[in-house]
């Protein structure tokens, strides 16, 4: 059994998992002293760590991806109301999702509606003969203190139990505003009774919390991220121009909407001091910790650019040059 186990295990690609199970193994085969197979143990493991270290350079094993589901509905029956979370292939689409589910419950489309936003749904305002599904997909979610241990893709993919979602909002009603001053944000934390992988594939929603987070605190956390993006390409392995150029325009090119100079201008003049200034100190701080990353791909950039190449990252310096001289000059205000 244990055997047929570390057999899936490779299929799936969860390798780590499978060292876990010949630590099991061997300790057998040692007590019966059964040499041949702790020999071909130890080569099989030997290959597993291979494909770790593999998989971990060419970014190639793609883990499952999930989706909540909130149910409402009469015809529902003990899960009306409920909320769950369901562990999909990896590359799973929301539509092709939502069809899967569909065929699930067996629902004619004239008793099936789908809820589009993922605000809360207060279920008076629901038809009690219809049946509702509201999707909306979610990633895992982790504590600072757990990303301390969870430090590879697999780490964050495996043995998981909390998950969350965001919703943009503004105190008018809509979900986007037109200035970044006035794009608040809503964080729904969501843990599963369980952890995935389990068994079953749809797990319930036991509790969950909401956190609320200040435009300002919106605009730090789009720094940080883009801060984070450009350090995994940075810490990777093999660093590979085909993945970090396109970050590093993302970063450095000032037409994006929402940029890190759109945010400066937004949260730094000396007109705009209503804002919590320690978080304009620490998007102050974000953003100087931005710039040197940046300054840093560009020459990792620089080091792995082919001749043909060279126009290019003469295009990205020009653009990093013009966005650090504006970011310097807000910050220093």
């Amino acid at each position: 059994m244990m055997i047929k186990a570390i057999r899936y295990l490779k299929k799936a690609k969860l390798y780590e998992t499978t060292n876990e199970l010949y630590k099991l193994l061997i300790p057998i085969y040692e007590r019966r002293r059964e040499y041949t197979k702790l020999s071909e143990c130890h080569g099989e493991i030997k290959q597993v760590f291979y494909k770790i270290m593999e998989v971990r350079e060419n970014g190639s094993r793609l883990f499952d991806c999930y989706y909540r589901v909130a149910l409402f509905g009469e015809k529902f029956q003990e899960s009306n109301g409920k909320e769950y979370i369901y562990k999909e292939p990896p590359l799973t689409k929301l539509g092709e999702f939502t069809e899967k589910l569909t065929l699930t419950f067996k629902l004619e489309d004239s008793m099936l509606k789908i809820i589009t936003h993922s605000n809360e749904v207060n279920p008076k305002d629901l038809n009690p003969g219809l049946c509702y599904l509201q999707i909306t997909a979610v990633k895992p979610y982790f504590e600072s203190w757990e990303l301390k241990e969870r430090v590879t893709y697999y780490d964050k993919n495996y043995n998981i139990n909390q998950f969350i979602f965001e919703t943009p909002y503004t105190k008018e009603g809509k979900s986007h505003a037109e200035s970044m001053s006035n794009q608040y944000k809503r964080k729904t934390i969501l843990r599963t009774k369980t952890y995935f992988p389990y068994v079953k594939n749809r797990i319930e929603v036991t509790s969950k919390q909401t956190i609320n987070i200040t435009p300002v605190e919106n605009a730090l956390e789009l720094i940080e991220q883009r801060s984070e993006m450009l350090l995994t390409e940075l810490n990777s392995h093999l660093p590979n121009l085909k993945t970090l150029q396109p970050v590093l325009q993302g970063a450095v090119r000032v037409s994006v909407n929402a940029g890190p100079l759109e945010i400066a201008k937004t949260f730094l003049v000396k007109e705009n001091n209503n804002f919590d200034q320690q978080h304009i100190q620490s998007l102050r701080v974000a953003l100087e910790k931005f710039l040197h990353i940046c300054y840093e791909a560009l020459e990792k950039n620089k080091e792995l650019s082919a001749p043909d190449q060279w126009d290019f990252h003469l295009e990205l310096e020009d653009g990093f040059n013009f966005l650090r001289k504006e970011i310097l000059a807000l910050i220093d205000q």
